[in-house]
């Protein structure tokens, strides 16, 4: 079996991997990647470019490095890529809108991954429903593709992330534009 010659995205030693995708050397590492979930980076923190860097102690006296480096201002960490951003509101959660598309994107596969049952398709559907939109009752247009208003696509009837089914039970034809406006609802 081949063997690889890596680097540990966290700790920077050099490992040997069975894999030519590992990335991680130990389990400790690898625990640090759900880091992400209480707010923190999952990156290791390097000296990011205008960070500040200076001596704080928490409760308990207990000594923070120095070269550890912090947030500038009210700052927080992108919660896809670790970078600091400025937010003066404290609510924003993404360093750009690629970021919070990323994370979208990838929240609704996981979603469909949980509720898939069975593959739907839409021409199945289109004779099933007699080519009718399911939410507003007027013929849907399969000629064209969305984002036009009239296009076909498939609507969940209990939507993915309330715990609804990938399957035709669940499922429906709609136009692009009442699908979109149905939302999660």
């Amino acid at each position: 079996m081949a063997t690889f010659t890596k680097v540990c995205f966290y700790c920077k030693q050099q490992i040997e991997a069975s894999h030519p995708l590992a990335n991680i050397c130990s389990p400790d590492c690898r625990s640090r990647t759900t880091r992400s979930r209480a707010g923190r980076p999952t990156r290791p923190l390097e000296p990011i470019r205008g960070a500040v860097t200076h001596s704080r102690t928490e409760e308990g006296g207990r000594n923070i490095a120095a070269s550890e480096p912090q947030p500038c201002g009210t700052g927080v960490w992108c919660a896809r890529c670790c970078n600091v951003l400025e937010d003066a509101t404290g609510t924003r959660k993404y360093c750009s809108p690629a970021c919070r598309r990323a994370i979208r994107r990838k929240r609704r596969k996981a979603a469909i991954r949980r509720a898939y049952v069975e593959p739907v398709s839409i021409a199945v559907l289109r004779q099933r429903d007699k080519g009718q939109c399911g939410i507003c009752g007027k013929p849907v247009d399969f000629t064209t593709q969305p984002p036009s208003p009239l296009a076909a696509t498939i609507d969940h009837v209990i939507a993915l992330v309330r715990g609804g089914e990938h399957s035709y039970g669940n499922t429906q034809l709609a136009h692009h534009r009442c699908n979109t406006r149905k939302g999660a609802g």
